[in-house]
């Protein structure tokens, strides 16, 4: 039978040690996600979660952060005051251009969702005008967010115009990857048209753009999921990679 470790048995703690120092690095990676430059096959998720272990102050990540900080013999509580103390700039930790990118990100994780504006029906061309009641187009049902996207039921991102298409592993707003990147996340998906006008060779830039942020095309047409572009009325989305089940 087993010996259960506990806090009487001598070698208890030479046996936790492994498992201290594993969760040890699990907290520490992520507070250089948060606040380092990290590697080249980080991306933007990778720091959206790292803030979200870090900063959140209740709720699933907190408890999260609980756990790993408690498991790795570290205080919760100092390690939440000391980030939000880097977030400050009252602590000096890091690169200053990765921290204030943390910051704008964190800002825009927080900042409310724009609301859709009413809009009003007109008539045909020759007929009266009738009074009716301003028609809402409904915003995209939106679950979360992650970085400046909001993520819709079915995992699809939508980018609100106001938000700035910014951040460490995002290409630049204006640059070709990054217009084709906006005229996906479109409140209604990329229309074909737009992405032409974003880059003729759009589609070859969008797989591009999937692979190195781990999101995935996906075509719609008639309100159907289909393979790829049918005619000029296919929609185009970017959706965050399914992850496959375990076996």
């Amino acid at each position: 039978m087993a010996t259960r470790l506990d806090s009487t048995d001598p070698h208890a703690d030479a046996a936790r040690r492994p498992e201290q120092s594993l969760w040890a690095a699990v907290v520490l990676h992520a507070v250089r996600d948060a606040f380092d430059k990290g590697d080249a096959f980080r991306i933007e998720l990778d720091r959206v979660e790292a803030l979200r272990f870090l900063l959140t102050p209740r709720g699933a990540w907190a408890k999260s952060r609980e756990h790993a900080c408690y498991s790795a013999g570290v205080d919760p509580e100092r390690l939440h005051e000391w980030a939000l103390k880097v977030m400050d700039g009252k602590v000096d930790y890091g690169q200053p251009k990765e921290v204030q990118a943390s910051r704008d990100l964190w800002a825009a994780i927080n900042s409310p969702p724009r609301k859709a504006q009413p809009t009003q029906t007109r008539p045909p061309e020759g007929e009266p005008e009738e009074p009716s009641e301003p028609v809402s187009i409904p915003l995209p049902s939106v679950v979360e967010t992650v970085g400046i996207f909001d993520v819709r039921e079915d995992g699809t991102l939508y980018c609100p115009n106001d938000r700035a298409l910014v951040g460490p592993s995002l290409p630049r707003e204006n640059s070709q990857q990054g217009r084709v990147l906006r005229a996906l996340t479109m409140k209604r998906g990329g229309t074909i048209n737009a992405l032409r006008k974003a880059h003729p060779k759009w589609e070859q830039l969008a797989v591009e753009v999937c692979r190195r942020l781990d999101l995935e095309l996906t075509y719609r047409h008639d309100g159907h999921e289909v393979a790829a572009v049918v005619d000029a009325e296919t929609k185009v989305f970017v959706r965050r990679r399914l992850l496959s089940p375990a076996a």
